[in-house]
């Protein structure tokens, strides 16, 4: 389960005063304001608050939908994710009717109110504290429900996985056309990442990959013993081993479930998958004279038409 992507907004949201887009913020810009700062404007506090009440509503049904999603959830994880929940709400409730007291510039409500929203803020934070603590601590636990009675999970049917405390690392989107295969592997990828499969399920697809890589591997060998100094080819060969690190790199999660492992090993593979793509198009240019310089014009142009990674370009 993706803890970082349900809370990151909230937890963006304490940042340093006066910046009223966080909670922090308003607290701060609301005491210059009960002081009489004249630099603090009734309008802005109030509106800060509406637009903070939206910020937190979009939290509540954001989180309420990855509980859906999940669904029985084991009480370490449930409980500090309800307490978010509720600070959610408390502080959406406070800063509404900060809102309102400001815009009737009631002062002696509105440092009451003020009081309520460290309060819950300070409840959020002790809440999201042992939400980080669940994340850093290196205990094999299920990727859906967060258990870590059995393995598999009696519950959830999941191996279970270390998890990463950072929550993942993104992949740059990019204009590329991959091979087929490497969508299969990447489906299977994001569904251990988001508790929908297991573990053992990625591992077996891995050979979909690992087939079109010795197919290239033996064209590109071939090729070397008549060209030994083409750097093309040799740069192939290079990506072509790295790719192979990066399976190597998954398949070894079995033994070290650790997620950032997992997630690692797919970097490796994407990122030397679009690179050997790229070193495709350019031993085509190099290779097939005219006829494949514009095949390989016309290839680019595609890709740069894609809104981002999409799969079943030509063999690897």
């Amino acid at each position: 389960m993706d803890n970082n992507s349900k809370f990151s907004t909230i937890r963006n949201a304490f940042g340093v005063a006066p910046d009223t887009s966080t909670i922090t913020g308003i607290g701060s810009y609301t005491s210059f304001w009960l002081d009489g700062d004249e630099s603090a404007s009734s309008a802005h506090l109030a509106q800060a608050c509406l637009q903070m009440a939206t910020t937190l509503q979009q939290a509540i049904l954001a989180t309420e939908v990855d509980l859906e999603k999940t669904g029985p959830t084991d009480e370490v994880l449930a409980d500090p994710t309800i307490r978010c929940v509720e600070a959610y709400e408390r502080l959406k409730e406070v800063v509404l009717d900060m809102a309102a007291a400001v815009k009737e510039e009631d002062r002696v409500l509105t440092k009451e109110l003020l009081e309520e929203l460290n309060e819950a803020a300070d409840f959020l934070a002790e809440a999201q504290g042992d939400l980080e603590a669940w994340l850093t601590e290196e205990v094999l636990r299920c990727p859906r429900c967060g258990g870590e009675e059995a393995d598999p999970c009696p519950q959830c049917g999941l191996e279970l996985l270390i998890p990463d405390p950072q929550g993942g690392m993104g992949i740059r989107e990019q204009s590329v056309l991959l091979p087929q295969e490497y969508g299969q592997v990447l489906d299977a990828y994001v569904a251990v990442r988001n508790g929908e499969q297991t573990l053992s399920v990625l591992i077996r697809r891995l050979p979909l990959i690992e087939k079109a890589l010795a197919k290239h591997a033996t064209l590109i060998n071939a090729s070397l013993q008549a060209e030994p100094g083409n750097q093309i080819l040799n740069d192939t060969k290079a990506t072509l081993t790295n790719i192979q690190r990066g399976i190597q790199t998954i398949r070894e999660t079995l033994q070290t479930r650790r997620m950032t492992d997992l997630q690692d090993g797919w970097l490796q593979i994407y990122q030397n998958a679009a690179k050997l793509e790229e070193l495709r198009l350019e031993l085509l240019e190099d290779m097939g004279g005219e006829e494949g310089k514009v095949r390989a014009a016309q290839e680019r142009a595609a890709a740069r038409n894609q809104d981002s990674v999409s799969f079943g370009g030509p063999p690897v």
